[in-house]
């Protein structure tokens, strides 16, 4: 009888432990101002980081698959650009959806001005 108790106690307890960590867990991406990334882009350049917005404009490789977007939220506008292709972006204009992106912060020097960007890593 006693084996049969604590074998119906294991799931409890496997519960009660999910329950007590599950506020330590971050479940949600903080995402980073755009704004904020433009104004201190010091701050900013070499760290990963997560922004999300409306996209509103692509470029594509010469392969004619899109590599880059721009992505707009409200306080700022920013170029990602990526290695890869990116199939579904124009979804996102054409049906005006809102994509998160992850990626770092960096500068480039183009025609004599500073270019504040971010190399991406990932996006839904």
């Amino acid at each position: 009888m006693r084996k049969r108790n604590i074998a119906g106690l294991i799931p409890v307890v496997i519960i009660a432990v999910a329950v007590m960590f599950a506020g330590c867990i971050e479940t949600t991406t903080k995402t980073t101002k755009i704004g904020d990334i433009i104004e201190s882009p010091d701050e900013y350049v070499g760290k990963k980081v997560t922004v999300e917005g409306g996209v509103y404009s692509t470029t594509r490789d010469v392969s004619g698959w899109p590599n880059h977007f721009n992505i707009k939220d409200g306080t700022g506008e920013i170029g990602v650009y990526y290695d890869g292709d990116l199939p579904d972006i124009e979804r996102c204009i054409a049906e005006d959806l809102n994509a998160r992106s992850t990626g770092i912060v960096r500068t480039e020097t183009r025609f004599s001005r500073e270019i504040i960007y971010i190399s991406g890593e990932s996006w839904e």
